[in-house]
């Protein structure tokens, strides 16, 4: 077996045992949450995007605030800005898992939210694809460096020099996470610096300092893979559980929703066109902030449009105090007696009281998702976004039935709500668990 061959071969196998430790590593995040859900007494069956029914958690044992179609969800990040400012110490914190964390709290509504966390699952699948391919290309330096330590060829010590710094200037530099932007480049900042000693150096000193570039490589290798696997494996056993357990909610709350638009769509015909008034008050307070008028204009036509933001069986009273603890994700004891709409509303008074335009329009946003949150066309929209496969029949049903609602042609509207209903029905109850 020639030189090319054999350091083929340990490249391969370097590849085969990261491989191994990485399934082992997802599935004991898989296990363990597995474990502690049942242990907690909070077991439920969710469902995925196949329909297929999941073990998952209770919706209320997730921090997860759910009123009808409304959630509020937090997510995990690190905080870079409470990061150490030396990367050893970095190193150290990842290394023992108290790195610093901040929670990030998502306001939204329940379709987003269930389309949101699959595409986390999908950027981290992403990110898992990535990384096997750069620690494949690392494997194979790995292995190179370690065949050449007899002396020879300060070209390939040029060329594996040049391999990792295009690795650090094409998946590293641009990535957030402090493992890779800053422990791992450190790490490949070390290995490079040593292989350019080394092409300085005598045969005897030059294979030292190769041996220990080595080392280093493979320490590097060991934080891309298993540090940044172990991470990422119980993000994602969490989310997937959140996901699930969602999914089932979402579909309850929109089996209401197609009752409701098979009984009478009549009414929700008319109820959908007193909406639009709303949708038009919004537009022109929009209109009016980019375009600048006057402060005491915007406040007052405001003011004059807000009795169409009353839902006159919710109260009315504290509802932008509860609102602001909502948005830092706690749950007011009384929640779903408080008048969101009105709420949000008066916040969006009080932001353009305070000049502050950026808050304004995102409350403008966020109001005009309220108002149409339940409507038959934004439920279309929304569900139609990178849907669930086994959604098909049931959108199918709803295309036709929203078109013919927006003609006014509410008997065929009536029938495709109910056969859309129909459909979801055969999936609300999940049986047996995947």
């Amino acid at each position: 077996m020639n030189t090319a061959q054999k350091t083929s071969t340990a490249a391969a196998s370097l590849s085969k045992q990261r491989r191994d430790e990485r399934q082992r590593t997802f599935a004991l995040a898989k296990e363990r949450h597995e474990m502690f859900t049942k242990k907690s007494g909070a077991s439920a069956i969710g469902r995925d995007e196949n329909g297929a029914a999941r073990q998952t958690r209770t919706i209320e044992s997730f921090p997860i605030i759910l009123d009808r179609w409304y959630v509020g969800m937090g997510f995990k990040r690190e905080d870079c800005d409470k990061l150490p400012e030396k990367w050893r110490e970095v190193e150290a914190a990842l290394k023992s898992g108290n790195e610093p964390r901040k929670t990030l709290t998502l306001h939204t509504h329940i379709i987003a939210a269930v389309r949101m966390l699959k595409h986390v699952g999908e950027s981290y699948n992403a990110e898992i694809g990535m990384a096997g391919r750069v620690l494949d290309d690392l494997d194979a330096l790995n292995a190179e460096l370690a065949g050449i330590k007899s002396g020879r060829i300060i070209s390939t010590l040029h060329s594996i020099t040049d391999a990792l710094a295009a690795i650090d200037a094409g998946e590293l530099a641009k990535k957030q996470v402090a493992v890779k932007r800053i422990v791992a480049r450190e790490r490949l900042s070390q290995v490079v610096e040593m292989l350019r000693k080394a092409e300085t150096l005598n045969p005897g000193p030059r294979d030292m300092e190769i041996s220990r570039a080595c080392a280093v490589l493979v320490s590097l290798r060991n934080r891309l893979g298993q540090w940044r696997d172990r991470q990422v494996a119980g993000i994602m056993a969490w989310n997937r559980q959140k996901e699930w357990a969602l999914r089932v909610e979402r579909d309850k709350w929109l089996l209401a929703r197609l009752n409701k638009f098979a009984e009478s769509p009549k009414d929700i015909w008319e109820y959908d066109a007193f909406d639009r008034l709303k949708l038009e008050t919004l537009i022109e307070a929009e209109k009016m902030i980019r375009s600048k008028k006057p402060k005491e204009m915007i406040l007052s036509f405001l003011k004059a449009r807000s009795p169409l933001f009353r839902v006159s069986e919710r109260d009315r009273k504290n509802a932008e105090d509860k609102i602001a603890l909502m948005e830092r994700g706690i749950r007011p004891k009384d929640h779903w007696k408080v008048d969101y709409l009105i709420g949000h509303y008066g916040w969006l008074y009080r932001f353009v009281n305070r000049e502050d335009t950026a808050s304004a329009l995102e409350k403008i946003r966020y109001l005009g998702m309220f108002v149409s949150a339940n409507k038959p066309g934004f439920i279309v929209r929304e569900l139609s976004s990178d849907p669930d496969p086994y959604l098909a029949p049931v959108l199918g049903h709803l295309e036709t039935a929203r078109i013919a609602y927006n003609e006014y042609a509410l008997k065929t509207a009536k029938e495709h709500f109910a056969a859309a209903r129909d459909e979801l029905k055969k999936f609300v109850r999940p049986e047996k668990v995947s």
